[in-house]
């Protein structure tokens, strides 16, 4: 796995490649799960943190997201 600390331009994007190496490395099922939830929906870490458990919509595959503003938003998993 790259040492991101170390990468010369910060503003470079970790490859699917890379995603995969951290989930795979990863022995907790948590986190691999936070992992994936924060690459594939691409939201931010504070959005994942404030997610309600009744904002998990079970039946209809479905977790509202309260983005940082103040708005929701509706996201399937991936």
């Amino acid at each position: 796995m790259p040492n991101i600390s170390a990468m010369k331009d910060p503003t470079a994007y970790l490859t699917p490649e890379h995603i995969s190496q951290m989930i795979k490395s990863e022995p907790s099922l948590r986190n691999k799960l936070i992992i994936r939830m924060l690459f594939r929906s691409g939201m931010r870490v504070s959005e994942l943190c404030n997610i309600q458990l009744d904002g998990i919509l079970w039946d209809e595959h479905c977790i509202l997201i309260l983005w940082m503003k103040r708005r929701r938003k509706e996201g399937q998993p991936p």
